[in-house]
């Protein structure tokens, strides 16, 4: 039994790796996402990861937030915006009440700047979604999860350079 299942591991991997296996998702093109700035560098970098612009909205509106909880000037668990998200699992529908809070709470701060590289990239993500939805709550929030944590080291890779 340890060998079948080894056997057709190994054979998932390679199907895998020739996108045979990849039925129903969507392939996103070169032309729609920014390569210019650091999240559109680390997006494209990881592509095996963004594989979807779902995704790219969960990912983004992470980073969207962590710049939302510096701007108040709290630690990632003091924050008054992340105690709202403490717990949830996150959909289109949370999402998409978060990325119009995250804005206007930048704008009440007087922090644009923060979300100059974001915020283009982001509303061009929701658009690529169109109406459709395919991914998962578990995906969504995985990814939102990520962008939240990542921000700071992709923030400062970018100033390094």
């Amino acid at each position: 039994m340890p060998v079948t299942v080894r056997d057709a591991f190994a054979t998932w991997l390679f199907l895998n790796q020739l996108r045979i296996l990849r039925k129903g998702e969507k392939n996103m093109g070169n032309e729609s996402i920014k390569t210019d700035g650091p999240y559109g560098q680390f997006i494209e970098e990881h592509k095996d990861f963004f594989n979807s612009y779902e995704k790219v909205v969960a990912f983004l509106t992470g980073c969207y937030i962590s710049k939302v909880m510096y701007a108040q000037g709290t630690n990632l668990g003091n924050s008054p915006f992340f105690k709202k998200l403490r717990g949830l699992k996150l959909d289109k529908k949370r999402l998409e009440i978060l990325y119009p809070e995250s804005r206007n709470k930048i704008q009440q701060y007087d922090a644009f700047g923060l979300v100059k590289d974001i915020d283009p990239l982001l509303a061009q993500a929701w658009i690529n979604c169109g109406s459709k939805w395919d991914i998962s709550d578990d995906e969504a929030t995985l990814a939102f999860s990520i962008g939240l944590s990542l921000d700071y080291n992709i923030h400062k890779a970018d100033e390094k350079e």
